[in-house]
C-alpha cells in the first residue's frame, strides 16, 4: 500500500467473492500481505493485481463495478448522499416553516 493508505479503506475485498484470484490476503497491524494460493511468483505479473494496485494509486472510475470499489470509497460515496439528501430536506423544512413552501 502507498504510505497513508489503509488497507481497510483502498482494497476491493469483494474481487474475492466475485473472482477466483491466485492469492489471500492478510492484515496485521495495518499492513496488507498477499500470499499466493500456487506457491509461485505469478503474483509479480498477475494483471488483477497490477489493475487494484492502479485503482489503489490514481483512484476508480465512477462508473466502474462495485466489486472493483474499495470501501473507504463506498462508504465515502455513501456519507455524500445522506449529506445531500439530508441538506435538501432541511431546507425544504426551513421553507415550509418560513411559509415560503405555502406560496
Amino acid at each position: 500500500m502507498p504510505d497513508g493508505i489503509s488497507p481497510y479503506a483502498a482494497y476491493p475485498f469483494m474481487l474475492h467473492e466475485r473472482y477466483r484470484l491466485p492469492w489471500g490476503i492478510q492484515i496485521f497491524h495495518n499492513r496488507m500481505t498477499l500470499h499466493s494460493v500456487h506457491c509461485t511468483k505469478i503474483l509479480l505479473t498477475n494483471d488483477e493485481l497490477e489493475g487494484i494496485l492502479d485503482r489503489i494509486k490514481i483512484g476508480v472510475h465512477a462508473n466502474c463495478a462495485l466489486v472493483y470499489q474499495p470501501m473507504g470509497e463506498l462508504v465515502r460515496q455513501k456519507s455524500q448522499k445522506i449529506d445531500t439528501m439530508w441538506f435538501s430536506k432541511l431546507t425544504i423544512s426551513r421553507n415550509f416553516d418560513s411559509g415560503e413552501g405555502s406560496r
